[in-house]
């Protein structure tokens, strides 16, 4: 545990000095350092961090030894093996690109969409509401996240031929990136006068889902397509877990979420959820974020104890923190935006210590680096 608790140190330093340092330059030093940190000990940690790790040797393996055409996975994914193993380059080489691509994403986008002042914040987060234990868990997922964050960046910048290109690679490697498509029909909606109905009716229809049993849902799913009937059978969507585990891990999210959207609704000058121009593109307003959070938390809310369909949520939690901190700017009162983060990394770390640290979730403890 000890490398994460230096790495944790890191990225808090690395945070408190771009609160007090209102030098740019200096900002984008401390945000790069996080990122580098958080990509070397993800890109150099040894196979047994992780628990989808051996399956992705294996794969490699086959191909380096045997010439196999064997692989499970999506082409994009098959084709960078193949590529790395004619190169001669040995396992080690897909953490060291899966790292360089996920935390380059993240660095550009925190850098194009989110506020300065706040950049620090996004890689301390990433690492406390824990996707950073999830990336080394199911690293293929997070490969695709960081072509997926790219794409975003793109379309931000209105370089959509770019944004499209890096979509497809991401879809390449990770077939359940398409579920963020879901953003372009959620986010006309928050257009019209049905903004809030479609809010907490996807909310709260998350709840239901959860409550009904997502596994239940699946297997209707299922059987009505015939490519997935075999699935009806087994348990790969039973959702499952302790009251005890889906309460702290949807808690976090949610809380913050909610307080989000109170602040949107009550707190804001113009007293609405998002400041609209309509002669803006989507990407360069705040209803990107708040789609990706209602995704986010829609998703973990319906899906969390499911080992197959939770993972869906993971696509969406740069959004989540990224739409906290655009709320955090807005608010005037810096003071009570201070504790209201610092109660929020401090909750999220204890939890963080006690499902990674002491229950040892995501098989990421103990760490060690590649031989």
């Amino acid at each position: 545990m000890a490398p994460y608790i230096v790495l944790f140190t890191v990225l808090f330093i690395c945070s408190v000095l771009s609160w007090l340092v209102h030098m740019r330059g200096a900002r984008i030093f401390l945000l790069a350092l996080q990122c580098v940190s958080m990509g070397y000990m993800t890109a150099f940690r040894g196979i047994s961090v992780g628990t989808d790790n051996v399956l992705y040797s294996n794969i490699y393996s086959w191909i380096q030894q045997y010439n196999s055409k064997y692989c499970p996975m999506e082409f994009g994914y098959c084709s960078l093996n193949r590529a790395l193993v004619d190169f001669g380059f040995n396992f080690q080489m897909i953490f060291i690109v899966e790292s360089i691509v996920l935390y380059t994403a993240i660095f550009f986008f925190t850098k194009t969409v989110i506020n300065e002042s706040v950049w620090s914040l996004v890689p301390l987060l990433f690492f406390t509401l824990q996707p950073f234990f999830n990336a080394m868990n199911t690293s293929r997922q997070y490969f695709a996240i960081g072509f997926m964050l790219i794409a975003v960046t793109f379309a931000y910048k209105e370089k959509y031929i770019l944004g499209t290109i890096c979509f497809f690679i991401a879809f390449s490697i990770h077939y359940a990136v398409a579920s963020v498509l879901l953003l372009v029909i959620l986010i006309p909606l928050f257009r019209s006068s049905w903004s809030s109905v479609v809010i907490l009716g996807a909310y709260m229809l998350s709840f239901l889902i959860r409550i009904i049993g997502p596994e239940k849902l699946m297997v209707v799913f299922t059987r009505l397509i015939s490519k997935y009937s075999h699935y009806s059978s087994g348990n790969q969507f039973d959702a499952t877990g302790s009251f005890q585990y889906i309460l702290f891990t949807i808690l976090i999210p949610n809380l913050i979420f909610v307080f989000c959207i109170l602040f949107d609704f009550f707190g804001s000058k113009d007293n609405k959820v998002v400041n609209l121009d309509k002669e803006v593109s989507v990407f360069h307003s705040r209803e990107l974020l708040l789609g990706g959070s209602l995704m986010y938390v829609c998703f973990l809310n319906a899906f969390v104890g499911s080992m197959s369909l939770s993972r869906f949520a993971d696509f969406f939690i740069v959004f989540l923190i990224a739409y906290f901190l655009h709320v955090l700017i807005d608010i005037e009162d810096k003071r009570f935006a201070l504790i209201i983060v610092l109660l929020i990394i401090i909750i999220s770390f204890v939890s963080c210590y006690y499902f990674i640290g002491i229950r040892g979730y995501q098989a990421v403890v103990p760490y060690v680096f590649t031989n």
